[in-house]
């Protein structure tokens, strides 16, 4: 048995004319140019690419960018690209995506301030900043003070002249 006419279902031929339509913004996708793209978009892979210079730099350099620093790189730069960029980014939501675009990096948070790190570089970093110990330097200023002052009282001081230019 053959059909000799073609029909569909009200419903089927709906689905297909949405599959052609699907289609055809895909097709006209694939032809965009540099210039369709937005310019967020353009910003977050420069963003991206700047990241991703320090990740594979010197072992004796170890990077760590705040994320107040990056918002206004990418601000900036969607506003350099002629995009208009909102006042206020959503700092987590540029960090959630930052993280999940380079898993490599991790977030955390330093006082107001989160901070995003490579993970292999969290060892060194942590180790740089014990042997600097504030307290050791502090301790030291206070006893050459106390040497100062110490040696400036031990000796008298005597007046002999006048203050009255003669």
């Amino acid at each position: 048995m053959a059909a000799s006419d073609a029909v569909y279902h009200k419903n089927c031929l709906t689905a297909l004319y949405n599959q052609y339509r699907k289609f055809e913004s895909a097709q006209n996708l694939l032809g965009t140019s540099h210039t369709d793209i937005a310019p967020e978009n353009i910003a977050f892979a420069e963003l991206k690419d700047y990241i991703d210079q320090f990740q594979n730099v010197s072992v004796h350099t170890k990077h760590i960018f705040k994320l107040s620093n990056l918002v206004k790189l990418y601000h900036d730069r969607i506003l350099s690209l002629g995009g208009t960029a909102p006042k206020l980014i959503n700092n987590t939501n540029l960090k959630e995506k930052i993280l999940r675009t380079i898993p490599s990096l991790e977030a955390n948070k330093s006082n107001y301030e989160v901070v995003l790190s490579f993970k292999k570089d969290i060892g060194d970093a942590l180790l740089c900043a014990s042997s600097i110990n504030h307290d050791n330097e502090a301790v030291t200023l206070l006893r050459a003070a106390s040497i100062v002052r110490k040696d400036l009282f031990s000796k008298k001081y005597e007046f002999k002249d006048s203050l009255i230019d003669a």
